[in-house]
């Protein structure tokens, strides 16, 4: 691969603009288009609201039985990664058998697009 396309993929999945690098070179301007990250489509408090809502709403769960854990989110930040704990799976005698989830949320409108089981 050429170095002008490696740079274009690490700006695309960095979700950066790369004109100053590529400029310096006398190579055209790499420009992104709708690549967001984390940090400019929702604030932590609006992950945890929208996976609460998901949960009460589809699981089920009372606010006083869970708690809301957002992490990283996935590859290329094509999805925002929330965990649903559930609180007594944290006294479970045996892992992996409780109610928790891994949610998978858009992160253009926050809503659910996966759910997965803690194994």
């Amino acid at each position: 691969m050429r170095w002008s396309a490696t740079l274009a993929a690490l700006c695309i999945a960095l979700g950066v603009s790369c004109a100053g690098a590529s400029e310096a070179r006398g190579q055209p301007a790499v420009k992104t288009k709708g690549h967001k990250t984390m940090a400019n489509t929702a604030s932590k408090a609006d992950i945890e609201d929208a996976a609460s809502r998901y949960l009460t709403a589809n699981k089920g769960w009372k606010p006083d039985e869970f708690r809301i854990e957002v992490k990283e989110p996935g590859p290329d930040n094509r999805y925002l990664v929330a965990w649903g704990v559930f609180l007594k799976d944290e006294t479970d005698a045996i892992p992996g058998s409780g109610q928790s989830v891994i949610l998978h949320l858009d992160p253009h409108d926050l809503h659910v697009v996966r759910v997965l089981r803690f194994q």
